[in-house]
């Protein structure tokens, strides 16, 4: 024990500097005895007994030598040509243990003794049989060493999600480019001179960190040489090959594979051409294989450039050519065409899906003909297939999907390598879920059916999250009346199979946010409650709720159109916010949930609190850079200005026409996703209109010309259209022009004819509005235009009057023409008005207040009071509000969110 402690001693002692020695011959004789000592027994301490050698011999407690960390700094003491053969064998021997640790204070060690000794041998020159030891065999080591911990760094950062540290490629660079310049000094073949081994390891090091750059152009600093000395240099004294091979350029090609740089699939083609460039050169070692083929099409197909995936069909094609059947060593296999399948299906572009099947259908002629089993088809090549059609958004890409999943049925009656799984359904009942084709909620639910019954027949086909998820979509997006009850059927049915035990079925954020979805998009009675009422049994399962949650809620609630509504998604939205304050970052707000709530204001007709809420917005964005992105954009803006053309107020259509002006400031000084657009013009042209104000045309007609000038300027999408045409002509309604049949007129011959625009129903109102608001001076000529717009209205295919225009065609009678020509100009719009089922209680009111009493009694077949209600029900059967479904009142949770 005590001769173990007084070892220790020594070591700690020797490492604390307090050993020394006072000449060379002194010095070499330490490292001697600091090798031997990698030797010693288990008693000592772990970094001490960490390196072994086979030269051991005893130790005692007072000669106990002091630990290699020390070998350093004494390497360093000794000048250039003193070591002797022993001392570089010992030498060498620790580096060889210090790597085998894979530690990196230990790696370091060896990194540095490896650098005295290429000195040493520069020193010495290549006629030195000292230095024989001092070989390239000795730096690869290290290398490699440095190669494993990249590897180790690079599985770390994949589990942290962080970068990987470069630093120990770095420096194996750094060591080959020492051994490079050495090797340049002694000149002629040498044992120092790296081979393709150093380079590829290096290579490989940059590669697993993904430094697909560095790592090439540590490639590039040899491919030189290859290029210029066709054959391979190959010095048979010295026992060094300097050529390519396929493992180099592999490593290169998986490191741009990986990148997600922007170029890095035309970097590891450039890679693949360069090999087959070496290969006619003479290299046979660097012939391209499917492994190289198949790498660069995963690079291609992981890219997501545009073009990518007949980029790698092209590849196989060329694949194919050179192997001229599928058994050669570049012959493309199963791997290959089902990567670039994969290829089709996540680029998203036209056509992918029928180019995907065309390629399976490719595979299947390959595998018929009897060629080869390695491109047959299996299901993972199917289901890319599936995944194409059901990522398409083409029309028929369900019917295909589906037709697709029953030739897999058929074929897994046979073949083992091709039966449809929870994917392959999965994907057809995607396709469906997102066609919007008229019961795709009742064929994915078919599916949902068919796979529950290969379940239990103990099929890899059984439902999981994803479907139940994807059916609760479906229904969501469905638009079919008690859409939003079936989704919800659907989340009972998981939580139920959930709590049996089913773990595979848990319902997660999609799920909820699915269903509370579909009650956003119902906007049946009741549906906001019910939508917030998931939000708490979201809760209740300890499922967090997401962003997207949060959005469907507070647009359920904006969209119900209930009393308060508005001003419950308001508390919803703060809500969120109180919880992103309180950590919960993935719950900051969107911009969609403020112009949500925005929106419900202005549709309540509570403009003062759209302003509000649009102040908040700016001022929380510019105080707060957490919260940049809820920056008030366009579609807020808008939202606003309509908010204050529904309250017809006088001042409302000024403060209006200040938001567009704060739209324009912000336009110029570089905000683009502000820039007002024809809507925001036209929402402030309709706000003059509906003011009512003497004055509004003109300040209707100036934003109008002003639009004009921008659309000359090349503003886009400020082109006046229908709706700016619809508000100018009421705004001029309700002026106090002189000529407003004849102006209205007009502009409807300039909408109709410069423009190519068609009017709708509104459009003609507006001109009948025109008409009877006209002054006594063009009573006639507003008439005489009345009923030509009128008779337009009866004649057009394509568009039909509403009660407005009946309504309004009364009242330009009533004020245009005397008691015989109105009752009978009366008397035939009436007609028209009951076969339509147009008649509405304010033109019923208004005929029994303006016609004489025997004539409107005549009118409606009846004396006395005469209400809606005592008339012929057909009368008004277009005019009465549609009787909402039941089905939306059943009893259900009416739970609030605990907003506090």
């Amino acid at each position: 024990m005590a001769s173990r402690r007084a070892a220790v001693a020594a070591c700690r002692a020797a490492e604390r500097g307090l050993v020394v020695a006072s000449s060379p011959v002194d010095l070499v004789s330490r490292i001697h005895r600091m090798a031997d000592a990698v030797g010693c027994s288990s008693a000592f301490p772990p970094w001490c007994s960490q390196l072994r050698t086979s030269h051991r011999r005893p130790l005692s407690a007072s000669t106990a030598p002091p630990p290699t960390a020390g070998v350093v700094e004494v390497l360093g003491s000794i000048p250039l040509g003193q070591l002797d053969e022993l001392s570089i064998a010992k030498a060498a021997e620790i580096i060889v243990k210090k790597c085998e640790a894979k530690n990196p204070n230990y790696v370091s060690i060896a990194d540095r003794i490896v650098r005295r000794l290429i000195d040493e041998r520069v020193a010495s020159g290549d006629d030195s049989p000292r230095t024989d030891d001092i070989t390239i065999e000795l730096v690869n080591g290290v290398l490699d060493c440095y190669r494993a911990l990249s590897s180790i760094t690079a599985y770390d950062s994949h589990l942290d999600r962080a970068l990987p540290n470069q630093s120990f490629a770095k420096k194996a660079d750094e060591l080959l480019a020492a051994a490079e310049e050495a090797s340049e000094r002694i000149g002629g073949g040498n044992t120092l001179m790296p081979g393709t081994d150093s380079y590829a390891i290096v290579v490989d090091a940059y590669a697993k960190i993904g430094a697909a750059n560095k790592a090439e152009n540590v490639l590039k600093r040899v491919e030189p040489k290859w290029m210029n000395n066709a054959p391979p240099l190959n010095d048979d004294e010295h026992g060094i090959k300097l050529q390519p091979n396929a493992a180099i350029y592999q490593a290169i090609l998986i490191a741009w594979a990986r990148s997600r740089q922007s170029d890095a699939a035309r970097k590891a083609e450039s890679i693949l051409e360069t090999m087959d460039l070496l290969h006619r050169q003479g290299y046979s070692n660097v012939r391209p294989s499917t492994l190289q083929f198949n790498t660069v099409i995963n690079a291609l197909a992981k890219s997501g450039e545009p073009g990518a995936a007949g980029r790698a069909e092209k590849i196989i094609d060329h694949m194919m050519h050179l192997s001229k059947d599928c058994s050669a060593i570049a012959a493309p296999d199963v791997r290959s065409f089902n990567t670039a399948l994969h290829a089709y299906a996540i680029s998203g572009e036209t056509g992918a899906a029928e180019k995907a099947e065309a390629l399976l259908q490719r595979m299947e002629e390959l595998s018929k003909r009897g060629i080869t089993t390695k491109c047959a088809p299996n299901t993972v090549s199917y289901n890319n297939v599936l995944n194409a059609w059901a990522s398409s958004g083409e029309k028929g890409a369900a019917s295909r999907s589906e037709a697709i999943l029953e030739h897999m049925m058929t074929l897994s009656e046979d073949e083992r390598d091709v039966c449809p799984n929870s994917i392959s359904f999965n994907a057809c009942i995607k396709a469906w879920a997102t066609s919007g084709e008229k019961g795709a909620a009742e064929r994915s639910e078919a599916l949902l059916k068919q796979m529950e019954h290969l379940c239990k027949d103990g099929k890899d086909a059984c439902p999981d999250t994803i479907t139940y998820s994807a059916i609760i979509h479906a229904w969501a997006i469905s638009g079919e009346a008690g859409a939003a009850e079936r989704a919800e059927a659907i989340l009972n049915r998981m939580e139920k199979l959930y709590t049996a035990g089913n773990a595979s079925v848990r319902p997660n954020t999609v799920s909820y946010s699915a269903a509370i979805n579909a009650y956003a998009k119902s906007r049946e009675k009741g549906a906001a409650q019910r939508a917030e009422a998931l939000l708490m049994r979201m809760n209740d399962a300890n499922v967090k709720p997401n962003q997207i949650t949060y959005v469907a809620v507070i647009d359920a609630w904006a969209k119900s159109k209930e009393v308060g509504s508005a001003e419950r998604a308001h508390d919803i939205l703060r809500h969120q916010l109180r919880l992103c304050e309180k950590g919960r970052a993935e719950l900051r707000p969107s911009i969609a949930s403020f112009t949500a709530v925005v929106d419900a204001y202005a549709t309540e007709g509570l403009a003062e609190k759209a302003e509000e809420l649009l102040n908040e917005m700016e001022q929380l964005s510019e105080s707060n850079p957490a919260f940049r992105h809820i920056r008030p954009n366009r579609i807020t803006y808008n939202a606003v200005i309509k908010a204050l053309a529904r309250k017809r107020e006088p001042d409302s259509a000024a403060r209006a026409e200040l938001i567009l002006k704060h739209m324009m400031m912000l336009h110029k000084s570089g905000r683009r996703d502000v820039s007002p657009d024809n809507v925001s013009f036209s929402s402030c042209i309709d706000a003059y209109a509906k003011s009512k104000a003497s004055d509004a045309f003109g300040h209707a007609q100036r934003l109008f010309n002003k639009m004009r000038e921008l659309d000359a300027e090349g503003m886009p999408n400020m082109k006046p259209n229908k709706v700016t045409y619809n508000a100018l002509i009421n705004a001029l309604a309700f002026s106090d022009h002189q000529e407003k049949a004849v102006e209205a007129q007009r502009l409807l011959h300039e909408m109709e004819l410069s423009h190519n625009i068609s009017p709708d129903c509104l459009t003609y109102n507006a001109v009948l509005r025109a008409c009877a608001y006209s002054y006594a001076e063009e009573s006639r000529e507003a008439l005489r235009l009345a009923m030509e717009i009128f008779e337009v209205l009866h004649v057009s295919k394509t568009i039909r009057p509403s009660y407005h225009s009946y309504d309004i065609f009364f009242n330009v009678c009533r004020k245009a023409s005397k008691d015989d020509e109105y009752e009978r100009l009366v008397e035939l719009a009436f007609k028209l008005c009951t076969n339509a089922g147009l008649l509405h209680p304010k033109t019923l009111r208004s005929l029994a207040s303006n016609a004489r009493k025997p004539f409107f009694q005549k009118l409606v077949g009846s004396t006395g009071f005469v209400t809606l209600k005592d008339l012929p029900p057909q009368w008004s059967r277009n005019t009465r509000l549609s009787t909402r479904s039941s089905r939306g009142n059943r009893a259900h949770s009416t739970r609030k969110l605990a907003l506090t």
